[in-house]
This record gives structure tokens, sequence and C-alpha cells, in this order.
């Protein structure tokens, strides 16, 4: 499934602070439920860089890790989710919202 959106000018390093996503993608056994990799992800995250961006980012840039655990299966189906919602469409839900 390709992901629509634009990612060019972000670097890996910056998209995926500390590999963490990669890290969890590749685990067999996780620690963490993928729901708390995502939050860990998104807080390590610079407030410059939208999320659906470093999404989009990953999930090309990943593709070809084997996802060998549910919370691997998990943390990419998040990933795909997050990669829908960039700063301007949840902007536009905000703003929605502020009028009823």
């Amino acid at each position: 499934m390709d992901v629509p959106g634009k990612t060019t000018g972000l670097d890996l390093a910056c998209c995926d602070p500390g590999s963490l996503i990669r890290e969890g993608l590749l685990a067999e056994d996780a620690r963490l439920a993928a729901r708390d990799l995502l939050l860990c992800w998104l807080l390590r995250l610079s407030a410059r860089i939208d999320a659906a961006d470093a999404a989009r980012v990953l999930i090309r840039a990943y593709a070809d890790l084997p996802r060998r655990s549910p919370c691997a299966r998990e943390l990419d189906r998040l990933l795909r989710e997050t990669a829908n919602w960039p700063r301007g469409r949840l902007a536009r839900l905000d703003r929605a919202a502020a009028l009823h």
C-alpha cells in the first residue's frame, strides 16, 4: 500500500530518533505494546517535524523489514494510520470542532 504525501527533505535519523521504530518493527518479542512504542516515538520526534510526514518516510525506508511479531505488525498499522493525519488535516478538524 502506497502512502501518499510529502517526505522530501526529511532525514531518516530525524524521523526515527534512536531507531525506536526500526527496533520495534524488528523485535521478535517487544517489551512494549505497539501503542506505547508509537507514543514514545511521537514524544521523541522533533516538534518541527510533522508526524505524518515522518511516518511516511519510515514506512518507505523500512518497507523491506520483516514484521515477525504481532507488535511489529500493529506498529506498522499505527504508522500507516499516523501517515494519514498530517497537521493540516488535524487543524481543519480542530477548527470545525470550534464552530460547534
